[in-house]
């Protein structure tokens, strides 16, 4: 997907970090799962869209977030690692090439509350 603008260095201004999760041992024989960083960026983050919805009786905000980084090879973004961004979490639900040339990634992610 071409696009006619495009991003410069300068448009990525916050820092995000990703969170993949691992296994841990807990000396009993046992595993548990433990989110990490493992991947620390410059980014453009924006915001899409909010949407409302009544969950258990509870009104629910779900916000979409785009968020635009330099595709980096040796740390793959997967759809299983978290966002953290302001304080933020978020969970990735797309990953796409924003540029022919394979150096951008544009990452859609929902706020966890």
């Amino acid at each position: 997907m071409r696009t006619n603008k495009q991003i410069k260095a300068g448009d990525l201004r916050e820092r995000i970090q990703f969170l993949n999760p691992n296994l841990f041992g807990d000396g009993y024989g046992g595993f548990y799962s433990r989110m990490s960083v493992t991947y620390i960026c410059w980014a453009k983050v924006t915001n899409l869209s909010g949407a409302r919805q009544n969950s258990e009786d509870q009104m629910v905000i779900k916000n979409q977030w785009e968020i635009l980084i330099r595709k980096n090879e040796l740390a793959p973004v997967t759809k299983s690692m978290h966002i953290i961004y302001n304080q933020r979490t978020f969970v990735i639900s797309e990953i796409n090439d924003l540029d022919e040339y394979d150096r951008m990634l544009k990452i859609i992610a929902t706020e966890r509350l």
